[in-house]
């Protein structure tokens, strides 16, 4: 790599950490505070935190595909390949979203009593499935523009998107709604997880970066 090339990876580099540390910031929080409203909630939100880890794991699988193509796209300069990778990642986002809020409106209660095998936690965790059931269509575009930007080396949109997120969204989010307990802060999670897709669907959409290449 020449000396820009090692500019230009050492940029994205740090906004990836940036986005990562946001990221971190917003997760451990909802496991700090959840603590603070009793064992049986915070027991319910580490088992709700898998099913949003289940969530990751199959749209990060989609967003890798987008970050290869989106980077062959760039380096090639070829702009219609660019909006054809994005655009078929969408769809297939998309569609395993919307699978997820199927699986969990109908089979959530089930993936929780194979979670865990405590009554309470269990009953806890199925208060507030409702917001794991519209989780995926609010994330799904978050996941996906991650692999775009990354692969476009675009990452100071992303970082911003993130920080944007985390403190002009999710803690003052939060901080409204505290009097709902832990209703408020799966609300605020929910709400930061829109943020970053919409700002980043947004900026995609009209940004002259993805104009152009």
């Amino acid at each position: 790599l020449s000396f820009k090339g090692y500019s230009q990876l050492l940029k994205l580099n740090r906004d990836i950490f940036i986005r990562n540390l946001c990221l971190q910031a917003s997760f451990t929080f909802m496991t700090f505070y959840g603590a603070g409203l009793g064992d049986d909630i915070i027991a319910a939100n580490a088992v709700l935190l898998n099913l949003l880890m289940l969530i990751s794991y199959a749209l990060d699988g989609i967003a890798y595909y987008a970050e290869a193509e989106v980077g062959r796209a760039v380096g090639q300069k070829n702009l219609p390949l660019l909006h054809e990778s994005v655009l078929l990642a969408g769809y297939w986002s998309a569609l395993f979203s919307l699978g997820f809020c199927v699986l969990f409106y109908f089979g959530g209660s089930g993936i929780i009593s194979l979670l865990t095998s405590i009554e309470i936690v269990q009953q806890q965790a199925n208060v507030y499935l409702i917001w794991l059931v519209f989780m995926p269509l609010l994330a799904f575009g978050s996941y996906l523009f991650d692999g775009v930007y990354i692969g476009a080396a675009q990452g100071r949109a992303m970082r911003n998107s993130m920080i944007i997120a985390t403190f002009v969204v999710f803690f003052p989010c939060w901080y409204v709604l505290q009097d709902f307990g832990n209703h408020g802060l799966w609300a605020a999670m929910s709400a930061f997880m829109l943020c970053r897709s919409a700002s980043l669907g947004l900026h995609y959409r009209y940004s002259q970066a993805f104009k152009q290449i």
